[in-house]
């Protein structure tokens, strides 16, 4: 049997503001889809991510990321990394060469992991 990861979601403690951090920080367009509960994120191939409301009550103290790490390729990595240095976004790690080349990793505010890799 042969499976493949076909999408990815992560739950959000505030949908606003992580919408927010993931388009305006990140540069991710969302996708026409309009969800009252989730946000949906594309490429050039069509949805890849969404973030979304929590499926199940979130404590304030439980941590959402915890464990987790997404990577994604981008074209310009540096141009990448200068629109999170300008931001309030947590760098874990600078531009470093990693094992898909020219990576760097953040934080988002849930405190998912996001490794950034240069295509």
């Amino acid at each position: 049997m042969k499976t493949n990861l076909d999408f990815i979601s992560v739950q959000v403690k505030d949908l606003k503001s992580s919408s927010k951090f993931y388009t305006e920080i990140l540069g991710f367009e969302k996708t026409e889809d309009k969800r009252p509960d989730a946000v949906v994120f594309k490429d050039d191939s069509g949805a890849i991510f969404a973030i979304r409301k929590p499926m199940f009550e979130i404590k304030e103290n439980m941590p959402l990321g915890l464990g987790v790490s997404i990577w994604f390729g981008v074209e310009d990595i540096e141009k990448t990394f200068l629109n999170v240095k300008n931001s309030d976004a947590q760098i874990i790690s600078a531009p470093i060469d990693g094992p898909f080349g020219k990576m760097f990793i953040i934080k988002d505010i849930d405190g998912y992991m996001l490794t950034f890799h240069q295509l």
